[in-house]
């Protein structure tokens, strides 16, 4: 009875996973229905354009994946060696790993933010108007993996626009 209740359980939270997943698509297509909507002069090439910068897009987001791992590595190297050092009464060796870990991965990280960024541009929900916003408003805005909460340099409405690739 109780190894059914849990299977039950866990197909029902399954379940509801792929319900979010869906809605969260379901949502971005009918974002990308407004804009094809307001933008009645789009032509083939254009829609071929931008699904080829998506596909072009999705592969950049799997090397960027593969850095930000390499990061974490390095991350994870400085933080043993410098237990290491500090178990052997090296103080020296302590603060030389960890101040160069945390050049290395600030540096890394501040790198990949700025090659996503020179990668990538927004399209407005409400007007339809593909912008790039400032390196600055870039890194603070509010995000999900496929969208970011910008203001709109033509309409100037704020919301969740949809990311595509330059």
């Amino acid at each position: 009875q109780e190894s059914l209740a849990l299977l039950v359980n866990a197909q029902l939270q399954s379940n509801n996973e792929e319900i979010e997943k869906f809605q969260t698509q379901q949502k971005q297509l009918y974002d990308l229905q407004k804009i094809l909507t307001k933008q009645s002069n789009l032509e083939l090439t254009d829609l071929t354009k931008m699904m080829t910068n998506e596909t072009i897009l999705k592969k950049f987001r799997r090397r960027m994946l593969v850095y930000g791992l390499l990061l974490d590595a390095v991350e994870i190297i400085g933080i043993i060696l410098a237990f290491y050092f500090g178990k052997r009464g090296n103080d020296i060796g302590v603060i030389a790993s960890v101040g160069i870990m945390l050049l290395v991965v600030v540096f890394g990280a501040f790198k990949l933010s700025l090659n996503y960024y020179k990668a990538v541009a927004y399209v407005c929900p409400h007007c339809g108007h593909t912008f790039v916003p400032s390196f600055r408003t870039f890194i603070f805005a509010a995000h999900t993996p496929k969208m970011r909460r910008l203001r709109c340099p033509d309409c100037h409405e704020k919301s969740y626009c949809l990311e595509v690739g330059r």
